[in-house]
């Protein structure tokens, strides 16, 4: 097992996803494109939270892990600091109002110095965490302050099957803190690198839209039920069709391919797509795209916290 610290700030939904993926990666043996030396994969995981309340879910959820488990996984609460400083790795995992406030203490941006910060924060940009940190980012000193790198995954991070955005806006990262955030994200998924203009819409595009997904999956189970099916029959149906489509997809059809491969002239497939295009579905989903894009953009201009 790996000999590394990796610290999750705000061990909400998203850290504890992130978490699980890497546990099973963990488990089951690196499977990702970067290969390291067990000495540099997290074997201590430090889960930090606010509330009292949030402690024992935890740990009953990691109870193997809590109870002197290898790797081991440690809760803490309002000890971001000492976290910090014994962390390795840094996954900023809580709200974006939240992190305005953990990275503006002075404490934390001593301990922060040179280590690998990778944030999961909507709306934080690479040179908006540094301002944090550093007061403003005029006054930060090449050299000093973390290594950063924003990144965006999604919901299926628990079943490592994330669709990952990273950017370090333009930055280079040391060799190995890039190899490392890459086995970090590639354990949970793919990895797609964009630019930091591009990362608020393609935050969206790859974390917003399994919601959407989801929108579109109820639709059609709710239509199989109300002719006779039973519901987790035509769930499963319909969730691997919706798997079936992405793989074609991710080979390299395209949406209108796959349409016409399924539909016959006035068949029954036929019939279902022209009462989706007579309700304008397509324009439906490319406003909330737009919408939940712009979003994006409001969370990032919004005030620090206090």
């Amino acid at each position: 097992m790996g000999g590394t610290t990796m610290t999750i700030l705000g061990c909400g939904n998203m850290g504890t996803a992130i978490l699980d993926g890497i546990l099973t990666t963990l488990k089951e043996g690196t499977r990702t494109k970067n290969k390291l030396p067990l000495t540099a994969l997290p074997s201590r995981f430090i889960a930090c939270v606010n509330r009292p309340e949030s402690i024992a879910p935890l740990e009953n959820k990691y109870k193997e892990y809590v109870d002197h488990g290898t790797p081991s996984i440690e809760v803490w609460q309002n000890s971001n600091d000492k976290a910090v400083k014994a962390a390795d790795i840094i996954l900023l995992a809580c709200q974006p109002s939240q992190a305005a406030k953990i990275l503006s203490n002075p404490g934390l941006r001593a301990n922060l110095q040179s280590k690998l910060l990778l944030s999961i924060c909507v709306g934080l940009s690479v040179s908006k965490i540094q301002g944090l940190i550093n007061g403003d980012a005029e006054s930060m000193v090449q050299g000093e302050g973390p290594h950063i790198v924003h990144a965006m995954p999604n919901t299926a991070s628990g079943v490592r099957e994330s669709a990952t955005i990273i950017s370090t806006a333009g930055s280079p990262l040391p060799a190995d803190m890039e190899a490392l955030a890459m086995w970090v994200f590639e354990s949970i998924g793919t990895v797609t690198k964009v630019r930091e203009h591009e990362m608020n819409a393609a935050s969206v595009t790859a974390a917003s839209t399994p919601a959407f997904f989801a929108e579109a999956l109820e639709g059609i189970v709710q239509g199989a039920m109300k002719a006779g099916l039973d519901r987790q029959v035509a769930l499963r149906m319909a969730a691997q069709s919706m798997k079936g489509t992405a793989e074609m997809i991710l080979r390299g059809d395209d949406p209108p391919t796959v349409q016409e491969r399924v539909m016959t002239p006035n068949g029954c497939t036929e019939r279902g797509v022209r009462v989706l295009r007579a309700g304008s579905v397509e324009s439906v989903y490319t406003d909330a795209i737009q919408q939940a894009i712009h979003r994006v953009f409001e969370l990032g201009r919004e005030p620090k916290a206090n």
